[in-house]
């Protein structure tokens, strides 16, 4: 098996880093990355078969970097993209992975490893837009949400998803928002 050419992948998916903003170029990543897969686009998605199609490598281990940093993304010394992080609560692994794969995808990890912070600057809302895509897509959310979402409902859609309340939340704010003003 040849290494993954991150710079092909990313160019055969059309994988945009860009839009009208930072989520809708997010969005439109986790759904170009979902259509290259044919993942279905109204349920969870399971992370581990996602990496695998890109041959990413994940790697656990004991963290010793500073509390800050999430886990460190690359490529490994025979050109494998690889997530080196510790063990983490499922929910928090998750966004993590899909967050990592964003930035293998883009071809950020070509020339030097990257380390994912806590907080990530810049393409912080790209990023984690498309990781709350991946990982709980709008149009599954829309279709599971008759009313207005209260906490309860909040926070079973985040067991269902496997990601935090938070992520749904975000989804619920962010993403069905826009839908709604494109009506």
């Amino acid at each position: 098996m040849e290494p993954t050419d991150c710079r092909w992948t990313s160019a055969k998916l059309r994988l945009p880093t860009r839009g009208d903003t930072a989520f809708r170029a997010g969005y439109a990543a986790a759904e170009a990355v979902r259509e290259y897969l044919n993942a279905p686009v109204n349920g969870r998605v399971e992370m581990g078969p996602i990496l695998n199609a890109f041959d990413v490598e994940r790697e656990r281990g004991a963290w010793q970097a500073d509390a800050s940093v999430k886990g460190i993304i690359g490529l490994a010394p025979g050109g494998y993209p690889c997530l080196i992080a510790p063990e983490r609560k499922p929910q928090l692994d998750r966004f993590l992975q899909a967050r990592s794969l964003f930035v293998i995808l883009s071809g950020a990890t070509n020339r030097a490893p990257r380390l994912s912070p806590a907080r990530a600057r810049g393409s912080r809302r790209l990023v984690g837009a498309f990781a709350a895509e991946l990982l709980a897509p709008a149009e599954a959310l829309r279709q599971l949400l008759v009313a207005e979402a209260d906490d309860d409902r909040i926070d079973e859609l985040a067991d269902e998803f496997q990601v935090s309340s938070s992520v749904i939340q975000h989804q619920v704010e962010n993403r069905l928002a826009c839908h709604q003003q494109n009506r």
